[in-house]
């Protein structure tokens, strides 16, 4: 079972299921170990519960795939002046039944999904919006999911007007927020977070140049903090998995590194042709803009990279031809545009851009296990969209003049990508999936990272 001993690096207050008859059920003591993930393009967090149930629980609530679980969280150093965690699941699926322990006690693990997905697939959105997508999404979460959207960044896709073609409330929103794009051609992530109550629209340039939230107390790989008493070990990095990296070819073939693109506009029979540079359209803005992390400061991309005397962004690997419009909400005065209509070949490139970024930050993934401490917390939202400092020990100098060396691969500033927090026992960890497009200068000491 959950420990609540003075130990505990989380209090699980409650864990309540309500059934369709209105009945209550509180779970949280006879919990073996629950985990919650978060996802950056998923705007609902889902969970995994298990708990041994000696007191006939499965048969009382008769789960048919409509109740819900609502659960009060705490971080156990804040249990005296912090804020709550507070969900609400829908129980979608219960994944396994064991009988244990003499076959009369039984082992029960239930898979669930944030309750707003729930009231998101009931409904279907088949109306006809104008304004931004930023406006759109905020209205469409308003109206069908009574859940605000704070959106950070500034979005520059405007005067749309479209029509949302029988989607889910969700589904519409995650099909807007593919025409999200900023200045220099960000996309836009839209996501729920364990912490928050809010969903969250949030550009990729910021997340790229905000200040990580661990600046002073980076996470360190090396196995003297796994096991030292101190606080230094809530800092410590206790595995990684650094995999299936750097995959420029595939990101070539995509047309991400060179490219043209015609995009066609059917009723003026208008083509708006680009050619797409990944060098100078997608990194050389980010440098510009200082976003690309930071300290780090070179991009996972090697503009010298040739072949026969020609740098390969200078290639135009593949040729695309999309069809954009007819323009259906063309006026006198062109107030409005629909879904892909742009007005020219630079906004037509913005969306290359933003999927050139895409592909090159999973490109270069890493995956930390570390303690949970920094993320289950009132302070809101720490994970998902944020910036995290990671430090990795260089495997041939590790000291250099009596400082310790960086890795300079693996080492600097990551956005946290996806996270799967585990609470059993005593213990809480957080298993954290980052991405980053540029890596910190060689020779730098950790002090400097």
């Amino acid at each position: 079972m959950l420990s609540s001993g003075a130990n505990t690096s989380y209090i699980l207050k409650s864990a309540v299921i309500t059934d369709r008859l209105g009945r209550l059920t509180d779970i949280a003591n006879v919990m073996s170990q629950f985990v919650i993930y978060e996802h950056i393009d998923k705007p609902y967090i889902t969970a995994q519960f298990a708990f041994l149930d000696q007191e006939n629980i499965l048969v009382q609530t008769n789960i048919l795939g409509g109740e819900s679980l609502n659960i009060v969280l705490y971080d156990a150093e804040e249990k005296l002046d912090g804020e709550p965690i507070e969900k609400s699941f829908l129980i979608d699926q219960i994944q396994s039944s064991v009988k244990v322990e003499g076959e009369q006690d039984e082992m029960v693990v239930f898979h669930c999904t944030e309750i707003h997905a729930l009231h998101s697939s009931l409904q279907n959105v088949n109306f006809s919006y104008d304004g931004s997508v930023t406006e759109i999404i905020s209205k469409i979460c308003s109206n069908f999911l009574d859940k605000d959207v704070t959106v950070i960044g500034e979005n520059i896709t405007r005067n749309l007007r479209l029509i949302v073609p029988n989607m889910h409330p969700i589904e519409a929103c995650l099909w807007l927020k593919e025409r999200a794009l900023t200045t220099i051609g960000m996309p836009f992530y839209f996501h729920s977070t364990m912490t928050q109550n809010d969903l969250i629209l949030k550009d990729l340039g910021t997340m790229l140049s905000q200040v990580p939230v661990n600046k002073d107390s980076p996470y360190f790989y090396t196995s003297a903090l796994q096991s030292s008493p101190t606080r230094a070990a809530d800092y410590a990095i206790q595995s990684y998995e650094y995999n299936n990296t750097e995959n420029l070819l595939r990101a070539i073939r995509k047309g991400y590194v060179g490219g043209k693109y015609t995009f066609y506009n059917s009723l003026h029979a208008q083509s708006h042709v680009t050619d797409f540079d990944l060098n100078a359209d997608t990194f050389a803005p980010l440098i510009r803009e200082n976003a690309l992390g930071n300290s780090n400061i070179i991009y996972n991309y090697a503009d010298d990279y040739s072949y026969k005397d020609r740098v390969f962004h200078d290639y135009k690997s593949v040729n695309v031809f999309k069809f954009t419009s007819n323009s259906p909400y063309a006026t006198v005065d062109g107030t409005f545009n629909s879904y892909q209509e742009e007005d020219n070949e630079v906004m037509h490139k913005k969306k290359i851009i933003a999927d050139s970024i895409e592909e090159f930050i999973a490109k270069s993934p890493l995956t930390i296990i570390v303690p949970a401490r920094e993320f289950v917390t009132s302070k809101g939202n720490q994970s998902i969209g944020q910036t995290l400092n990671v430090q990795f020990l260089d495997t041939m100098n590790p000291v250099v003049n009596d400082r310790p060396m960086a890795d300079a691969k693996k080492s600097g500033n990551y956005v946290i990508f996806a996270a799967q927090h585990r609470f059993t026992g005593t213990k809480s960890t957080s298993k954290l999936l980052l991405g980053k497009v540029s890596q910190i200068q060689e020779e730098m000491s950790i002090a400097s990272v």
